[in-house]
């Protein structure tokens, strides 16, 4: 009976001294995970954006949109026409008006044809009457005959000065006519919608037959140049991101990463959410830092989808 108890308690014995071994295992192992190192990521939400913003172009006159040239996706140059409104009235002021310039110019140009004329009948009715006038001083012409020669000069006289009043009305005439046209031209030159700068146009809001009230953004045009992801980090993080840090992207809900890049921006303050502040549960209060992201191979991406950011690096 004895030797019985002693085999017991030797056994017991064992078995305690295994479990501390095994706490201890436990205990070391617990200790390799939580001093194993971790990598540094930081993640944020963003859009894709042109790094030189989507531009919401407008026209500055009312109208209703007749014809687009350029369609959505297509590539412009600064300058080109892209639509018009319709501009029946417009055009119809420019070609009255330069018309009445024509016109007058022509006037101008019979008035000045007729002055050229009268002058030299007026050179040859002074002539005359400088002959007549000798001759008569010497008693080998009548009065009435010099008389008439004067009459005839000073009547030249007059005329060539009313024809050159006349042609500096008409030639007034003409530079109000030619500002009228100029303005015409000018109201002409607005309804014809050109690019603002090169780039590729998004989106039309409006289609032809839509009536347009001035300054309204009729279009979105994606200036040419650097696509970047544009995102918001967490105050709690924001002293963590670094210039020049790598940043992986991919599609919210999705773990592929569809472009990679660099931290090239960091704003110098924090604002209030304003990419993402339609999401519900969100703190008034709540700041974020600006961080945007130079994409090394942006093609393909949808311009400004919502994509997460992770950015790795010291």
């Amino acid at each position: 009976m004895n030797r019985n108890l002693i085999t017991v308690f030797a056994f017991a014995i064992v078995l305690m001294s295994c479990g501390s071994k095994n706490e201890k295992k436990v205990e070391e192992v617990s200790t390799t995970k939580i001093n194993k190192p971790v990598v540094d990521k930081i993640i944020g939400v963003g859009r894709i954006v042109p790094e030189n913003e989507i531009i919401q172009f407008a026209v500055p006159v009312s109208g209703i949109l007749k014809t687009i040239y350029k369609k959505e996706n297509e590539i412009v140059t600064a300058g080109e026409l892209i639509a018009t409104l319709k501009n029946d009235v417009e055009l119809s002021e420019v070609f009255e008006s330069a018309s009445k310039v024509n016109i007058q110019n022509a006037q101008v140009t019979v008035a000045e044809a007729s002055i050229a004329e009268y002058e030299a009948k007026l050179s040859n009715a002074t002539a005359q009457y400088q002959r007549l006038k000798a001759l008569y001083e010497k008693g080998a012409e009548t009065k009435q005959e010099v008389d008439n020669s004067e009459t005839e000069y000073k009547t030249l006289q007059a005329n060539i000065s009313r024809l050159k009043t006349q042609v500096g009305v008409a030639r007034s005439q003409v530079a109000s006519s030619g500002s009228n046209t100029a303005l015409y031209k000018a109201r002409l030159e607005q309804t014809k919608i050109k690019a603002p700068c090169n780039g590729k146009i998004l989106e039309w809001k409006v289609r032809p037959g839509e009536g347009i009230i001035a300054q309204q953004a009729i279009a979105q045009i994606a200036p040419t140049g650097n696509t970047i992801v544009e995102c918001e980090i967490d105050e709690s993080l924001a002293l963590k991101v670094k210039l020049n840090q790598e940043a992986a992207i991919n599609y919210l809900g999705t773990a592929e990463v569809v472009a990679k890049g660099k931290v090239y921006f960091l704003s110098d303050y924090l604002k209030k959410k304003s990419l993402f502040s339609e999401q519900s549960g969100e703190a008034e209060d709540r700041r974020v830092r600006v961080v945007k992201i130079l994409l090394n191979n942006p093609q393909g991406l949808l311009l400004n989808a919502k994509v997460e950011v992770n950015i790795t690096g010291k």
